[in-house]
């Protein structure tokens, strides 16, 4: 298994390191705790990791949902 480094990944520069603050800032309490899917199908996604990937993708510009 290989592990990605986030520090590898984005330079010093870039705008995630902004917007990661921003996110860890949040309180996911509410939302996390109406997420769990112990009885059946896949595991559920945290809502903090959906809703990070929607909102970076907004960042970058990317507006379509479907991209």
């Amino acid at each position: 298994m290989y592990v990605l480094n986030f520090e590898e990944l984005f330079g010093d520069g870039h705008p995630i390191h902004g917007f990661k603050k921003v996110i860890d800032r949040i309180d996911f309490k509410d939302f996390e705790r109406n997420y769990q899917n112990d009885e059946t199908g896949r595991p559920a996604i945290s809502p903090k990791k959906v809703i990070s990937a929607l909102f970076y993708s907004i960042l970058i510009g990317n507006l379509s949902m479907r991209e």
